[in-house]
């Protein structure tokens, strides 16, 4: 559930401080902001790659850079249609770490995730970043003009401000995959990063991740909570 400005940080229903997004950067909401930063570096990377950078291998198993882009790329046109079609019902999800969660749950999930990067990947290299560089900028103002609104999204529905921090987990998450594959690769912000570490803290659950952390448990089950 995303914070009004008279709220502090909510709790959930287990107890937990829910994804605080109170605070503003340049006219935007936080999480808004670093998503554009954020995409604005994926548009960049892909003017840079060569022939060899979109065919280099990746961390992540049978993905190049090709299918990684595109994985992040196809985000902005499904963002874009999330906004378009706003939903009259309470939200599913209570923040970013429960979409993830329910995702994660799917039996097939990862196997819908490639498949749908490989398709994107089938538009081509330009068109590609022609979605962060020509297509982005329109989504994020029509994201910012209905800030506070629930959006449907391939998890249930969700309060908008929590499916932007998706939005910005996810390319955060694949900017360090493609800083590991190509030389030109920006890092992401530490901003960005801080926010991901956010919902991976609170998808892990708090106080396990705490006695993971500290060598006060073992790790058996616990990682990787996103992929």
């Amino acid at each position: 559930m995303t914070s009004s400005p008279e709220q502090s940080a909510e709790k959930r229903a287990d107890g937990t401080a829910s994804l605080d997004q109170t605070s503003r950067a340049n006219g935007l909401p936080t999480d808004l902001a670093l998503l554009t930063e954020s995409w604005a570096a994926w548009a960049a990377l892909g003017t840079v790659l060569g022939d060899a950078g979109w065919r280099s291998s990746t961390r992540l198993p049978g993905w190049t850079m090709t299918e990684l882009y595109a994985h992040v790329a196809r985000g902005v046109g499904v963002l874009g249609a999330a906004v378009d079609g706003r939903s009259t019902r309470p939200p599913a999800r209570v923040d970013a770490a429960d979409y993830f969660r329910y995702l994660g749950g799917l039996p097939d999930g990862q196997a819908m995730v490639d498949s749908a990067a490989r398709a994107a990947a089938l538009a081509g290299r330009d068109e590609l970043v022609g979605w962060f560089v020509d297509d982005a900028p329109a989504v994020l103002e029509r994201v910012h003009a209905s800030w506070g609104s629930v959006v449907s999204s391939p998890a249930g529905d969700i309060a908008l401000g929590d499916y932007v921090l998706t939005r910005l987990v996810e390319g955060t998450v694949h900017l360090l995959d493609a800083v590991s594959a190509v030389d030109r690769a920006p890092e992401p912000a530490a901003e960005a990063l801080a926010r991901t570490a956010d919902v991976l803290v609170i998808l892990a659950g708090p106080a396990r991740f705490v006695d993971v952390a500290t060598g006060r448990a073992a790790c058996r089950n616990l990682f990787p909570v996103l992929t």
